[in-house]
């Protein structure tokens, strides 16, 4: 425990973060987090947390459609019960694709990162910047990054339908 918190304490000391995102990055990457957090040096929008704040559910249909949404959905939000979403850094998901060989929107939100396992809503909150993430990394194209958050949505949705939990 005592290292635990030194390393966390070195984490926030070290690259400004806040000890929610250095916590999560110990128990997410053990000793890799400084790795991840080298990231931020060469692009420090990476120290971002991957959620700012809950997204709007009209945000998220923009992202997947380009389009303005459905009228009645325009001021609701993304209700996120648990904070880990909010913890993650977009450094997570470089560190991923770079050095772990993620490849898919699905791949980092339920595999890497674990978000799906937290809520599916924290996983579709997070799903656009995983996107622009990817994209950028691996060099898709708009209509692929489109594609893949569209199909990634579409398929939490399904989950989201098939439990009830809908909105």
């Amino acid at each position: 425990e005592g290292r635990a918190h030194d390393s966390c304490h070195h984490l926030v000391a070290g690259f400004g973060i806040s000890e929610p995102s250095a916590r999560h990055l110990i128990q997410k990457f053990g000793s890799r987090a400084n790795g991840v957090l080298a990231l931020t040096k060469e692009n420090s929008t990476l120290a971002e947390p991957l959620v700012a704040s809950p997204p709007s559910v009209a945000s998220v249909q923009r992202a997947v459609t380009g389009c303005h949404s459905e009228p009645g959905l325009a001021g609701r939000r993304i209700s996120l019960p648990n904070t880990t979403a909010l913890a993650a850094l977009r450094a997570e998901v470089v560190f991923c694709v770079r050095c772990e060989m993620a490849v898919s929107i699905e791949d980092i939100l339920a595999r890497r990162l674990g978000l799906e396992s937290f809520g599916w809503r924290e996983a579709l909150a997070a799903a656009p910047a995983v996107a622009d993430l990817l994209a950028g990394e691996l060099r898709w194209s708009d209509e692929e990054k489109r594609r893949s958050l569209a199909g990634y949505v579409s398929r939490i949705n399904t989950l989201l339908h098939s439990t009830g939990a809908s909105e």
